[in-house]
């Protein structure tokens, strides 16, 4: 079972929220109708891990989530690598390292290296190193 997200807070407006299901929060989605989500009264929201009510992060608007998901890309093209290219054999340590590193370029500690715990800013961080790595490689 994963973590409990220690601050499921609102990225965005500090509120706490509460559960909601994928119909509620993606109804053009019927992919994701069965999903679990922490949604904010702000409209805000993140999912859940996979059959629990444990949030990923903390809830973030279709901006905030749109640079988890660049930073998040930014992140895999360094730990999914192995000899420089990209590998299907890449595995939990490397991805540890990989966030170890972050951390350690963030000025953070490893427990709050999460990418769903970020905001904007952070996110845009992370990117911003990320590729100035990939070009100095």
């Amino acid at each position: 079972m994963p973590d409990l997200c220690r601050d499921s807070s609102c990225i965005e407006c500090g509120g706490k929220g509460r559960i909601a299901s994928g119909r509620e929060v993606c109804p053009e989605r019927r992919d994701r109708a069965a999903w679990v989500f922490w949604l904010c009264e702000c409209g805000a929201f993140v999912s859940c891990h996979p059959g629990t009510a444990v949030p990923m992060g903390r809830p973030a608007n279709g901006r905030t989530r749109s640079f988890r998901i660049r930073a998040h890309e930014a992140l895999d093209r360094r730990w999914m690598r192995v000899g420089g290219k990209r590998s299907k054999h890449a595995t939990s340590r490397s991805r540890r390292k990989a966030y170890a590193w972050l951390a350690t370029q963030l000025g953070i500690r490893v427990e709050d290296c999460h990418i769903g715990l970020f905001d904007e800013a952070m996110c845009r961080r992370v990117i911003s190193i990320c590729e100035s790595q990939a070009r100095a490689a």
